[in-house]
């Protein structure tokens, strides 16, 4: 029996070249995974990828947007609704979030902006 097993797990960008293979180890272990993204066709090719791991309800596909805070509020939300409880997040993003630059290009501003955003998170 897997640590993982039955726990539910928020993976962001796990429709992401890297967060695919995050999506499909954690759903190998028996966890539940919650995976949100702006497009439902991406959602759409993950399952593909996925195969039979996407398969009964252990792979939860959601539509929404985790950089507005509404959106990002009611996807927490509907996990904790639907199972009480979320035990993981796991931040699988890209660098897009600033525009592809490197890291020692990036104001402290903005980094303390997305530290706040990702506090956010801890329940």
């Amino acid at each position: 029996m897997s640590q993982l097993e039955n726990k539910v797990a928020l993976i962001l960008g796990g429709a992401g070249n890297v967060g695919e293979g995050i999506v499909r180890a954690f759903l190998k272990a028996g966890t539940i995974v919650a995976v949100p993204s702006r497009k439902v066709e991406k959602l759409e090719e993950l399952r593909t990828y996925l195969g039979e791991l996407a398969q009964g309800d252990r792979f939860i596909p959601i539509v929404g947007e985790i950089g507005q805070i509404d959106s990002a509020e009611s996807i927490r939300d509907q996990l904790l609704k639907q199972f009480g409880r979320l035990d993981a997040v796991v931040a699988s993003l890209g660098g897009w979030w600033f525009g592809n630059r490197p890291l020692t290009e990036v104001s402290i501003i903005y980094l303390l902006y997305w530290k706040f955003l990702s506090s956010l998170w801890c329940f």
